[in-house]
């Protein structure tokens, strides 16, 4: 899934506020070894007030996305 023409999201709390991102391709990855699925993406940075440090603004923007895809998610149920 490219997600890559969706809105700029800004974070609006925490570290990371007032940084404006996109994200790129999504997916998720089964791990047989474990029974999950992971979720995989690409983001870019489009500005940030403050030196963003990778492997910190991938976890923020992993929560997010995955609370986007969950809304998606509760969304699609109560319209069905």
């Amino acid at each position: 899934m490219d997600l890559s023409e969706t809105d700029i999201i800004t974070v609006s709390e925490g570290k990371y506020k007032g940084t404006d991102f996109q994200f790129g391709a999504v997916s998720l990855e089964e791990d047989e070894e474990n029974d999950r699925l992971r979720l995989s993406f690409d983001y870019t940075i489009l500005d940030s007030p403050i030196e963003v440090v990778d492997e910190e603004f991938t976890e923020v923007a992993g929560d997010i996305l995955a609370s986007i895809l969950s809304e998606g998610e509760i969304k699609k149920y109560e319209d069905d």
